[in-house]
């Protein structure tokens, strides 16, 4: 396109109020490279048509400035980059603030535990026990007036909670958020499994997803939230992730949750091709310090199952 037609469109939207901020900022183009664009190439057609668009300009300045600038003698090239600065500058004061979210940058501090169960103070004073195969991360300004805030990337933790009522606690996984006063509670969220459950030892906590409340839990209470069906259950009974004792109770989990677990703590792939073994549910006590044959043989003798160790993967008949 001609450049004087198209410095002719853009003139019109923006005075009609239609012009995108992209197309402002090939107006403040041209007012930096004005001169360059009149040197040695016919923009307007002559002076005449050159006064004409800066008349234009300075009728739209007029709709938003009460008071007009004492015209002054100059060359028509300045007077017309003189025009548009002001429509740009007038533009920046009327147009609301442009809001950049990602200007306050948040860092995070990441700590894992692979193998090994792993105790982590925070700078509030609070505790976090990560279990075996567990990433947690919390922002560098930890200790900010308004709250509290710790993501679990994935696996399980207990957090004893130091009180503070003015900065609520949160903890906040892929499936569910978590917000305390102070407690003592346990959040288990792996990525193989769709259920997020959360279990309280002492104290209140609020359980969410993404939009809704799922749940107030109290002293003693559990919820499993199923990020897939969307539904929430309230279970009596419950696994508990023990890090005195470096432990794990299963209560009647699932096949699938057992067979992560083995994985977590032994690095071990466990399978089956038995459909029985796949509905299984499984109770007892896992401990990391004890050996994985040890730990098989104790599970699989609650359904007489029987296994086979071959490297690093686990079969189950």
């Amino acid at each position: 396109m001609d450049k004087r037609k198209e410095l002719k469109k853009l003139l019109d939207k923006h005075q009609q109020g239609k012009s995108s901020n992209a197309e402002k900022n090939i107006l403040s183009s041209w007012l930096h490279n004005l001169e360059k664009l009149t040197e040695g190439e016919t923009v307007f057609k002559s002076n005449a048509e050159k006064e004409e668009y800066h008349s234009r300009i300075w009728s739209q300045i007029q709709g938003n400035i009460s008071v007009r600038p004492k015209r002054l003698k100059m060359p028509s090239v300045l007077k017309y980059a003189a025009a548009v600065a002001v429509i740009l500058i007038v533009f920046k004061m009327v147009a609301p603030p442009q809001i950049n979210p990602l200007v306050a940058r948040v860092d995070w501090d990441t700590i894992q535990s692979f193998q090994e169960m792993r105790e982590v103070t925070l700078p509030d004073g609070s505790s976090v026990w990560l279990n075996t195969g567990t990433t947690i991360c919390y922002a560098s300004d930890f200790d900010n007036p308004r709250h509290r805030l710790v993501k679990l990337k994935e696996g399980e933790a207990v957090f004893d909670v130091t009180h503070d009522e003015d900065r609520p606690f949160y903890v906040q996984s892929s499936k569910i958020k978590v917000r305390v006063l102070g407690t003592r509670f346990m959040v288990t969220d792996y990525d193989e499994l769709e259920e997020a459950k959360v279990t309280v030892e002492r104290g209140k906590v609020q359980v969410n997803d993404k939009h809704h409340e799922l749940a107030i839990l109290t002293k003693g209470q559990a919820v499993q939230y199923n990020s897939l069906t969307k539904t929430v259950t309230n279970e009596k009974s419950h696994s508990w992730f023990d890090p005195e004792n470096r432990s794990v109770l299963l209560d009647d989990c699932s096949f699938e949750e057992f067979a992560m677990r083995l994985h977590s703590s032994y690095d071990v792939e466990v399978k089956t091709m038995n459909s029985k073994v796949k509905n299984y549910r499984f109770t007892g006590e896992m401990y990391l310090d004890e050996p994985l044959d040890i730990t098989l043989y104790k599970f699989c003798a609650i359904h007489s199952s029987e296994y086979s160790i071959e490297g690093k993967e686990v079969i189950i008949e």
